[in-house]
Parts: structure tokens; sequence; C-alpha cells
């Protein structure tokens, strides 16, 4: 028998993202629920990669093949709003840095909510030229559909936040263009001439298709703060190039199920399980 988290679909899957930089596996010493906790599986992902380890984990975890920067975290917030169907992305408001020759994502200063109601309704506009409906979500971001955006692959926010943005830029003509037009149009825009680090450009992320099997997975995740997980659960350690599923317990469920059986005493004593 393996402990395989599949096994049993309903149980939590407790997601811990360090904040320290040094992975808590690695650290010395590791924390002391990890020294009684057992490896289940290890992921790895290239640093200029599009997409997380945790992604490619979470795939994993859901039987499927990941395919980089194809993670429907669009479509599976639109799902819980009550949103349905296929082609969603998330767009951000950001400030492009440019240093040392290189353009930095870095996050931008966001004017009022009325004129961040404003921005996003004439946002709506410009994108539904391209066949993109725009539905804000607060005052930096909000989800964009249209169907062109299924199979567009797109990188994390938060992973190229703070990097140059060359190596993660949508493989869209589409995209790639409107956020070169937006740029100008950020630039002349009167609601943010006064901004010390104003909105100049838009990020897209969060694309690819939900499948039902993932909906399973992301379904059953909980998020950990610094205190330690549970006695017995999955915990799925993650950062950007790498993550870990372990199992905070002793023992296997095999040896657990062996140590609970007692054979039938011969002399009519059954002890059965303790």
């Amino acid at each position: 028998m393996s402990d395989n988290p599949l096994m049993d679909a309903n149980e939590t899957l407790w997601v811990h993202r360090p904040v320290r930089l040094d992975f808590a596996a690695e650290a010395s010493p590791p924390p002391k629920w990890l020294k009684k906790a057992r490896a289940q599986g290890h992921w790895r992902h290239p640093e200029h990669a599009m997409g997380t380890a945790f992604e490619a984990a979470l795939c994993a975890l859901a039987g499927l093949i990941y395919h980089d920067g194809l993670f429907p975290w669009a479509a599976w917030g639109a799902r819980q709003a009550g949103l349905s169907g296929q082609g969603w992305a998330e767009i951000h408001l950001c400030h492009w840095h440019v240093s040392n020759g290189q353009v930095i994502l870095m996050p931008a200063q966001c004017p009022s909510k009325t004129e961040s109601d404003q921005l996003w309704s004439e946002l709506a506009d410009f994108v539904a030229g391209d066949g993109l409906t725009l539905i804000p979500q607060g005052p930096d971001r909000a989800w964009v559909h249209g169907l062109g955006l299924r199979e567009v692959a797109t990188a994390s926010y938060d992973k190229v936040m703070g990097r140059p943005v060359a190596n993660f830029l949508p493989d869209s003509s589409v995209l790639r263009r409107l956020q070169s037009e937006l740029q100008m149009w950020f630039y002349n825009h009167p609601l943010l001439q006064s901004m010390k680090q104003p909105v100049n450009s838009v990020w897209f992320s969060g694309t690819g298709s939900l499948d039902p099997a993932l909906v399973g997975v992301l379904e059953r995740l909980r998020w950990l703060g610094p205190e330690d997980p549970p006695a017995q659960a999955w915990v799925l350690l993650t950062h950007d190039e790498h993550a870990s599923l372990w199992r905070t317990e002793a023992a296997s469920l095999w040896q657990q199920w062996m140590r609970r059986w007692r054979p039938v005493d011969p002399g009519g004593n059954d002890r059965g399980l303790d």
C-alpha cells in the first residue's frame, strides 16, 4: 500500500511557502515537524521557466501533464466567483521600471477607488476591440476572458515580480501588442500623472484550461502560516523553482495497520483491533 494523496481524495493538502530564502526541507536545523515527516515527492522547475514548481506539483498530484505557463489560476478564480467557461486570464496593473537597460516588473501605485473604477471601465473598452471581456477584481487586477487566451502561455505574476520581464513575456502577439499600446495609453492618462510609481503597463497571467481532476486538488488546498501543520497531514512546501510533498506522521498507512492488527487467540479470546 502506498501513501498517495489521491487515495484520500477529501483529505486537506496544506501548502507552506517559507518566508526565509532557504528552503525549509534544506534548512539547518530543519523544522521540528519535518523531522517526523516523510518525503513523498520532489519537483524542480527551471528559474527562467514561465511557471513554478508549485504548479508542476499540483498537476502531478492531479495526474496531469504540466505545460509550462498554462496553469489555470484565472479559470479557478473565476469558477469560485460563479463565472463559467474557459479562456480566462488575470490582468494586473503594474509598473515597468527601467534599470541598467533592463525592464523590471514592479508593483504600481494605484489611484483612489473612484479613479481606479474609472480606469478599469476605460480599460474594458480598450481590450474589447480584441474580443476580450474584462471583469475587475480589485484596485489592481481583473479577470479577462476571451477564447483566444485558452492556449496562451503566460508567466506567474508573483514569480516575475522584481525580475526583468524580457524572458517572461506572453507567448501571444495580441497580448504583447496590447501591452505596448497600453504603455503609451497609461503614459498620457491624466489620472496617473502625479503618481511616484505610476501604472504604466499590465501583466497577463494564470492562463490555461481547468481540468476536473485539477479542480479536485485545488479544492483541497489550505495555506499554512508560521504555525506547525497538524500531526497527520499532507504538506506541500513551495518555492518558484522547487517544491516537495511531505507526510507528517512517523509511520506509513501500512505500518499503522500492521501495528493495530492482532491475531485471533486460539484459546477463544479474540483481541481483534485495539
